[in-house]
């Protein structure tokens, strides 16, 4: 037997025994959440061999000139092939775009600093910060994004010198009218597999993203 064989045999014991008997005294809330957590930490898992690859559909119809502006060269080639240039914007054209080319596109137009993005953080141990919830893109590093999670959870204004409270108004494309809060100690690297690419990614204000940023420098 060899150390993968008694780590497998070690492993599914020890959650069958957690499912059959759950003798540790979990709730059955938290044993339904950790099972779920096991089955997309296993998705993650085979996804990591694959190529990260976002359709054409996904690019926006309209491209500002500012934020083509921010795009680096090869980029605006891209743009420049795939859509017209009008007086005010830059339009979604017939041309088609390659897996590779709108991958590199999606990446810069979405997944950049002062976005807002869906991320599954995981099964969380105790008070850790876990589950699936939006997040403030802080830097994007290509295939790790460092985010700032947001919470609905008022109990994290307690540290007022950590946290940044977000009224309905300072969040775009947020579902709800709730107010949230983020907390720069959980800011955390996440790869782009966790990130839901599927939901709609918003933004924060420029003003509040600021205090973010100050907060950080401040506090580290």
């Amino acid at each position: 037997m060899n150390t993968n064989d008694l780590q497998y045999i070690q492993a599914t014991s020890a959650l069958s025994n957690l499912v059959t008997v759950n003798s540790s005294g979990i709730s059955d809330f938290k044993l339904k959440l950790y099972l779920e957590w096991i089955a997309k930490k296993t998705e993650y898992f085979q996804k990591e061999t694959q190529s990260l690859n976002i359709p054409a559909a996904k690019l926006p119809r309209v491209i500002s000139f500012q934020s083509y502006g921010y795009l680096k060269p090869n980029l605006q080639a891209i743009v420049d092939n795939a859509y017209d240039r009008f007086s005010d914007n830059y339009r979604r054209n017939s041309s088609t775009v390659s897996a590779n080319d709108s991958t590199l596109l999606f990446k810069a137009l979405y997944l950049s600093s002062r976005n807002v993005v869906w991320v599954d953080f995981g099964f969380n141990i105790g008070s850790e910060f876990g589950g699936r919830h939006p997040a403030i893109i802080i830097k994007n590093l290509g295939e790790v994004l460092i985010v700032a999670p947001i919470s609905t959870n008022q109990n994290a204004i307690q540290a007022s010198n950590t946290v940044i409270t977000f009224t309905p108004q300072e969040l775009y494309n947020m579902p709800s009218l709730r107010h949230r809060f983020t907390n720069i100690t959980r800011i955390t690297p996440v790869s782009l597999i966790r990130v839901d690419l599927d939901s709609p990614i918003g933004s924060v204000k420029t003003q509040k993203y600021n205090e973010i940023l100050t907060k950080i420098k401040n506090f580290f």
